[in-house]
């Protein structure tokens, strides 16, 4: 609606802590008071330390931080359809935020996977969820019989992660194990051993899909996706089809984080 049917009504927006209903507005409006709301943002942590002292990203990413600011600024542009916006924002992102969250490594061994799966060095903000150990255990064990057990069919985790057992998304995220009939199923292992309980809400890595689905040369659109894939170890995509292989990734990149909703 926002992009496509700016004029149409979308939702009232609360610009202040007060106990009135708000109007329904049309959509652009709400875009650009979402936007001003950003830049107000941007412009109070213009001297966040992250930024300035180049530290060590782990330590500000609990709490909405400049490069965060960033993020939010470039996905709500992107979904607002304002993508030379959008561009702006991950070109800085892609500039300076590698620097203070740094890519995972690539030579992780299979023993490091439920610690890795986060990839936590690359996100920019997190969001604490204390029952995340809670929601495995109820819905992705694979000791819960079949009703209650959630889990892909094995051709589609092929088809979404290509059949490459090397892309990182896959060795981290998941492994087979046996269910209580004996059968060997697919396991999402993303939240068994999470500790305390976060779900990432950015990750330096959105920042290479934004600016493929902005950028208006396609070849210079999948290098940022052949960018994103070299820290994956994932399989060299065919420059034909930008938009099918966008969606691929983003669902290599995603699966289980809520992203593609939040």
């Amino acid at each position: 609606v926002y992009s496509e049917n700016p004029n149409n009504l979308a939702i009232p927006y609360q610009a202040a802590p007060r106990p009135t209903v708000q109007p329904i507005e049309a959509a652009h409006t709400i875009a650009d008071k979402i936007l001003a709301d950003i830049d107000t943002a941007r412009s109070y942590l213009a001297t966040d330390p992250i930024r300035l002292t180049g530290a060590d990203g782990s330590l500000y990413n609990q709490r909405f931080n400049y490069y965060a600011a960033l993020a939010l600024d470039a996905r709500s542009s992107l979904y607002f359809g304002k993508k030379e916006r959008a561009m702006n924002c991950v070109k800085i992102l892609i500039a300076e935020a590698p620097l203070r969250f740094p890519w995972a490594p690539k030579d992780g061994q299979s023993g490091d996977r439920e610690t890795n799966s986060l990839f936590p060095s690359e996100i920019i903000f997190r969001l604490n969820q204390p029952t995340l150990r809670q929601q495995y255990l109820n819905y992705f064990d694979p000791t819960l019989n079949n009703e209650a057990f959630l889990s892909p069919l094995v051709e589609r985790l092929q088809q979404v992660y290509e059949a490459n057992p090397s892309d990182l998304r896959y060795t981290w995220n998941w492994q087979f194990e046996l269910n209580p009939l004996g059968i060997s199923v697919p396991v999402f292992i993303r939240y068994r051993l999470n500790g305390p309980g976060y779900i990432p809400l950015f990750r330096i890595s959105e920042s290479f899909l934004i600016a493929a689905e902005c950028e208006p040369g396609s070849e210079r659109a999948f290098g940022y996706l052949d960018s994103l894939g070299m820290q994956r170890n994932a399989i060299p995509i065919k420059h034909v089809q930008l938009k099918n292989e966008l969606i691929q990734s983003y669902q290599k990149e995603f699966w289980g984080e809520g992203q593609m909703f939040f």
